[in-house]
């Protein structure tokens, strides 16, 4: 998610430095302290997708902890991310984020041309036989991205209309 929309905004085009400007930009001011933003970017965006792991200087930990355990050091010199605290965080960046959007024609026309360029979801024409009868899938044309399905009221894939 973090760098879906930092990609859509920033002008940088380095993925590093795109993904630090999100953090630094919309996430409350203790995701700047230090190099946070580079550790998110390598545990969650970089060890996330390539290895479905954190790294090694990042861990996260459920409600088992105290929220004051959030962003602060564990016993072995990781950094804790309480899912809860994270994930409600992460939220209100995307809120702030979809607020510069609709306050900032710059960052909107920037976020547009992003989107049209790489869109962010294609989705495809996909043909199922029929073999459930009176159950139709309703396809939708390619490519289209998510906005622009929804913006034109398209039906998904996997949405199923009963005849």
């Amino acid at each position: 998610m973090i760098d879906v929309l930092a990609r859509l905004s920033s002008v940088d085009t380095r993925d590093k430095a795109r993904y630090e400007w999100f953090v630094r930009s919309y996430f409350p001011s203790q995701y700047r302290a230090g190099d946070l933003p580079a550790l998110l970017y390598i545990g969650l965006r970089n060890s996330g997708l390539h290895y479905l792991s954190v790294g090694r200087k990042l861990t996260l930990m459920d409600g088992q902890l105290d929220k004051a355990m959030h962003l602060k050091p564990d016993d072995q010199g990781r950094t804790v991310l309480r899912l809860e605290e994270f994930v409600a965080d992460l939220r209100r960046a995307v809120e702030r984020w979809e607020d510069d959007v609709r306050e900032d024609q710059s960052l909107r026309d920037r976020v547009l041309a992003n989107e049209r360029r790489n869109p962010v979801f294609e989705i495809m024409m996909i043909m199922v036989p029929d073999v459930l009868p009176g159950v139709t899938l309703m396809p939708v044309t390619s490519p289209m991205t998510t906005a622009s399905a929804s913006a034109s009221g398209a039906i998904y894939p996997n949405q199923i209309r009963r005849s």
